[in-house]
């Protein structure tokens, strides 16, 4: 090979071959045949993952014939298998002394002298390996080994965009359509089954062979400045800031990778090879990417998404399309993300969206609280799903057992389905055991009451013959928002939400944020233990404007119906004093801005025990308690409910917590 020019050439040749006509495998034979002839070797062959870490020959120029689809090595055998095993490039003057070199006597390869193999990569993945023999001894060069790289880049687009999707399974498979299991982390329970969908698109080069190589260098260096000048900015204002440490580092590697020159040599060398610019960012994130996701370092294999998001500015840099699909879904559907908002979740269509595969949520995230508020299952932390699944994908997400199944097949399948079949069902019976009168063995009526965070839950009140909210979350209509709600917003949900309940009481906390619950638009106090921390109650009366605004516009919002109000975290007499003179105040206030008087009702969640002693005393203030299980089963066990350890260590209905709520029944 002799560098730009024959590069050009053949990557012109190869690009004619995959746009004529003729099926998979003949593009293929065409394939080897051009790309024999533009480096002027004796043998060029391409092999493809069949199956899961198994190579096959599939095309070659130079080797016998009888050798296609017959020849076979495993990820690491032989020096076509360690390329693959690497995703490093491989080139040998002697390549038969080699301690590596596995002889396959039906390729008659032993003629051979000379040997060099680049991966073919896809998304980060090895989907095969491209390689060129000599007969004679031949000394191949960095020119020679970038340029058959590009070459495998522009084989790996078609291999995996053309060739893969229209020929049949038995003749061309490659890794990246085999079945897969990725294990994560379960946060919603749940199984689901639907098609792959993607919140933000992929890279998407159109273009990959440049016409004027000039014209892309001039493109590429200036998107490389406006990336770097981009970066420095944040930088400067998360230094002004005092933003997170996590968001600080996330951007000093961004930076670093940008302002390395190795990372923007390559680019350059793959335009002066031949790509856009657009394809040589894409072909040298591949590269990288391959490298990392081999990293045994758990703290380099996370920089996987730093390395994304930093392609992701190169490629919106240089005009390209980053817009996310449309969030009307098209039947039953997984979404997959890399990050989520939960304002950006509300947007899909919730009869469709059947289940989350968020890889950077955790089990406080706000997108897994409302997931969990909808009713969605949602799999986090599975770094590698965004390399192994394909927009359309059949998906069964179990967020029980935290896995995600992608194109499962026969058997497994099936499995999967009675399993999503038995959890409908469940859903089903539930749904239908609720239409039924809530009456126990004696003839005593029970009082049946939902948990709503949304306008939409409340919807579920008459549906569900339940008789009231017994509990709204008012926080999560924060958490979710964009920025603290006005105050007319704020009036018009709580209309909303009592308006859905269709003249049914509905019970509204005041907020409850701290500890797991944060606003992302306000700033966060690291306290040492949250659970015990500055958090609901506490913060609203330290911050009465807070508990004040939330006060008058659900009085406002009552417009002279009845109104329940509930504290949560009260610890003491003092703090319910001075929470109910407070919506005492705010009464009047509504009132004197000529509003009807609210005719509203306390209470309070009985969570801290010091509460449990003090029942006598509070009950002059409230009309009614109420039993947050989920605190007051922690402090009362000092288990902390988000330890695993030690989180179901006491059981469901532990003796002491059964005691507590038959004194409660009595006091």
């Amino acid at each position: 090979m002799v560098g730009d020019v024959v590069s050009r050439t053949t990557l012109r040749h190869v690009r004619d071959i995959m746009a004529g006509a003729g099926g998979a495998q003949a593009k293929l034979n065409d394939i080897v045949v051009a790309i024999a002839e533009g480096t002027h070797a004796d043998v060029c062959s391409i092999y493809l993952s069949r199956r899961h870490e198994l190579l096959e020959l599939f095309a070659t120029k130079g080797l016998d014939q009888q050798a296609v689809h017959n020849t076979t090595l495993k990820f690491g055998e032989g020096l076509t298998g360690q390329i693959a095993r690497r995703a490093k490039p491989l080139r040998l003057r002697h390549a038969q002394i080699s301690p590596d070199f596995a002889y396959r006597p039906e390729t008659g390869e032993e003629a051979f002298t000379s040997f060099m193999g680049v991966p073919v990569l896809y998304g980060g993945n090895v989907i095969g390996v491209l390689s060129i023999q000599h007969r004679l001894e031949h000394g191949y060069g960095d020119d020679e080994v970038e340029a058959l790289e590009i070459i495998a880049m522009v084989v790996a687009e078609m291999v995996a965009g053309v060739l893969i999707p229209h020929e049949p399974s038995d003749v061309m498979v490659g890794d990246i359509q085999r079945p897969r299991t990725l294990e994560g982390l379960g946060l919603v329970d749940g199984v689901a089954r639907g098609q792959a969908v993607f919140h933000q698109q992929r890279l998407n080069v159109a273009r990959l062979i440049a016409e004027d190589g000039a014209a892309e260098l001039i493109r590429l260096e200036e998107a490389v400045l406006e990336v770097q000048r981009g970066l420095n900015d944040l930088q400067l204002a998360d230094d002004e800031h005092d933003q997170d440490e996590t968001l600080e580092e996330m951007l000093e590697t961004m930076r670093m990778f940008a302002a390395d020159k190795g990372w923007v040599r390559r680019m350059r060398i793959a335009v002066e090879q031949g790509l856009t610019a657009e394809a040589a960012v894409e072909r040298v994130h591949h590269e990288m990417r391959a490298r990392l996701l081999r990293q045994p370092n758990l703290y380099f294999r996370e920089r996987i998404h730093d390395l994304d998001d930093l392609a992701d500015r190169m490629f919106r840099a240089l005009g390209g399309d980053m817009s996310r699909p449309s969030s009307k879904l098209q039947g039953e559907s997984i979404l997959i993300a890399r990050s989520l908002g939960p304002a950006q979740l509300l947007e899909y269509d919730r009869s469709a969206l059947k289940a989350l595969v968020v890889e950077e949520a955790s089990p406080t995230s706000h997108v897994v609280i409302l997931a969990r508020a909808l009713g969605i299952p949602v799999v986090g932390q599975t770094i590698t799903a965004e390399d192994v699944v394909r927009e359309g994908d059949v998906i069964v997400v179990d967020g029980e057992r935290g896995q995600v199944h992608v194109r499962p097949a026969g058997a497994v399948l099936e499995s999967l389905q009675e399993r999503v079949r038995l959890n409908q069902l469940r859903r089903s019976l539930n749904e239908q055991a609720a239409q039924l009168e809530p009456v126990t063995l004696d003839g005593r009526r029970i009082n049946c009451q939902i948990n709503a965070g949304l306008v939409e839950d409340v919807h579920e009140v008459p549906r569900l013959g339940a008789d009231r909210v017994g509990l709204f979350r008012t926080e999560l209509h924060y958490m979710i928002a964009p920025g603290l709600p006005k105050a007319g917003e704020e009036v018009l949900f709580y209309q909303q939400a009592m308006d859905a309940a269709e003249g049914k009481p509905v019970t509204f906390r005041t907020l409850d944020l701290g500890g797991d619950k944060l606003l992302p638009y306000a700033q966060h106090i690291g306290d040492e233990n949250p659970a015990l921390g500055w958090r609901a109650i506490r913060i609203c009366l330290d911050r009465p404007t807070f508990l004040k605004f939330q006060l008058r516009t659900m009085m406002k919002a009552a417009d002279g119906r009845p109104l329940r109000i509930m504290f949560p975290m009260v610890a003491s007499l003092e703090e319910l004093q001075e929470a109910a003179h407070m919506a005492a105040r705010e009464a009047d206030a509504v009132a004197r801005l000529g509003h009807q008087r609210p005719q509203y009702e306390l209470g309070v969640m009985v969570e801290v025990p010091s509460l449990l002693e003090m029942i006598p005393q509070i009950a002059p203030y409230v009309s009614f308690l109420a039993v947050g299980t989920n605190d007051l089963v922690q402090f009362l066990y000092a288990a902390d409910r988000g330890n695993a350890r030690v989180a179901n260590r006491y059981g469901r209905l532990p003796l002491g917590l059964l005691r507590v709520l038959a004194r409660l029944s009595r006091e």
